[in-house]
């Protein structure tokens, strides 16, 4: 049964095993615990039972098969996967916020680095549940709706990574245009914010469509030069509701 557990996490532990027949080799190791042992216990049946405890100093009897069929048994989590190396870091990087309604949730997964592809991506929450894999830059955009308040939850995975779990919070989508700091006035706070988060890694606005002043799509300089102009030169208020 043990060999099995080994054969199941490290092919090359018995290669020819499973074979012959309909059945190909199996290469790509299994690292979910449900999965291990049930593998475990086929290689018991076949290599020990059907061969009559060849190479074992016991016979390879129903009944002893039966009882270790029956004594291993996973408690937890049948879909847990097991660590085969050290477990890298995911940086996750996503939406503090969106709107309530209609949302965007553009994720990008990377790790030392270097962009990690095939990550699986749940977003959820009491209404919305999308899954998807990460393409070889390591993006993936959740789009789609929501009537719930509160949070999208999200989370990634992958083996040999350490999960990340996150949120995506949905703000009401009554804003005032301009105002990236949150604090319902527009004024030079507003701009001293947004230099913050163009040039010096400040926090994003609340929300971020709040910091968008020329109605775009973009927060970039242009929203700065915008706000200027209307605290100060008279210019047309921000409007983009």
């Amino acid at each position: 049964l043990c060999k099995g557990f080994y054969d199941a996490i490290w092919p090359d532990f018995d290669p020819s095993y499973p074979g012959g027949g309909s059945t190909e080799p199996i290469y790509a190791p299994v690292c979910r615990m449900g999965t291990v042992l049930n593998f475990g216990k086929l290689w018991m049946y076949d290599k020990y039972y059907l061969t009559g405890g060849e190479g074992y100093p016991w016979g390879g009897d129903l009944e002893t098969t039966e009882i270790s069929f029956e004594m291993g048994t996973w408690f937890g989590d049948p879909t847990m996967q097991i660590w085969t190396e050290l477990p890298a870091t995911l940086d996750i990087s996503h939406p503090d916020s969106v709107l309530a309604g209609a949302y965007s949730v553009p994720v990008v997964a990377t790790s030392g680095g270097a962009p990690v592809e095939s990550l699986l991506v749940c977003l959820m929450n009491d209404d919305v549940y999308q899954t998807g894999y990460t393409d070889l830059s390591g993006g993936i955009t959740f789009t789609g709706s929501t009537i719930a308040n509160g949070a999208l939850h999200l989370t990634a995975t992958k083996h040999n990574f350490r999960p990340y779990l996150g949120s995506v919070l949905l703000v009401d989508d009554a804003f005032v245009s301009g105002d990236a700091n949150g604090d319902s006035v527009v004024d030079l706070a507003d701009v001293v914010f947004l230099v913050n988060y163009l040039f010096d890694s400040g926090p994003e606005p609340f929300p971020l469509e709040a910091g968008d002043a020329t109605c775009d799509g973009v927060i970039d300089l242009a929203d700065l030069v915008f706000l200027i102009n209307f605290l100060y030169r008279g210019g047309p208020p921000p409007d983009c509701q």
